[in-house]
C-alpha cells in the first residue's frame, strides 16, 4: 500500500511540475524585440488593417469578429490577408482594446483554473498606456511570476504586455 502511495503522490507531483514548467511562456525581452524588427513592416500591416476594417474587432484563424462575438464579414481575401499575417507572425490573434486606441497581439495564453492565466502580447497604442505606472525596463523577471502585469516599451506606439494572474 505504501508503494502504491508513493509512486501515485511521485506521478502526481511530476504532473504539477510538468504542467507548471509550460505555464509560462519561453519569451524574452530581446527575442520578442528581434521578432518585432525583423516583421515591424508585417505588424504595422496588421494595424492598418484593422483601422481600415472598422466593423471588425477581433481576428483568429477561425475568422473576424464584431464585438461580442459575432461573426464580421471582411471579404474572403480580406480574411486570408489576415490569416496569412497572424500565421507569419505567429500570432494567435489580434484585437482592438473597446473604448481605447490599444491594438493587442496575442503571442501567448494559457489558462488554467487551478493556477490562473498568463497572457503575453505585442501592444500598439497611439497614446502611452494609461496604465504608465506598470511601464517597466524588462519584462523577464515577471513573465515567471503568477501575478504580474506590466508593459515594456520597444518603440515609438509599440509595447510588450504581460499579464498573469
Amino acid at each position: 500500500m505504501r508503494v502504491r502511495f508513493r509512486i501515485t503522490g511521485s506521478i502526481l507531483a511530476l504532473l504539477l511540475i510538468g504542467s507548471g514548467c509550460a505555464y509560462h511562456s519561453n519569451f524574452t525581452d530581446r527575442s520578442l524585440e528581434e521578432r518585432f524588427r525583423s516583421h515591424e513592416a508585417e505588424f504595422s500591416r496588421l494595424v492598418q488593417m484593422l483601422k481600415e476594417d472598422s466593423e471588425v474587432s477581433r481576428v483568429n484563424n477561425e475568422g473576424a469578429y464584431k464585438a461580442n462575438d459575432i461573426k464580421a464579414t471582411p471579404s474572403a481575401n480580406r480574411l486570408e490577408d489576415y490569416r496569412g499575417l497572424l500565421s507569419k507572425l505567429d500570432l494567435i490573434s489580434i484585437f482592438r482594446d473597446s473604448g481605447t486606441d490599444k491594438i493587442y497581439f496575442a503571442l501567448w495564453n494559457k489558462a488554467d483554473w487551478f493556477m490562473g492565466g498568463t497572457n503575453e502580447y505585442f501592444v500598439y497604442a497611439e497614446t502611452p498606456p494609461a496604465e504608465e505606472q506598470y511601464l517597466v525596463e524588462s519584462l523577464d523577471k515577471l513573465r515567471t511570476q503568477t501575478d504580474a502585469f506590466a508593459f515594456k516599451k520597444i518603440t515609438d506606439r509599440w509595447y510588450l504586455h504581460v499579464d498573469n494572474w
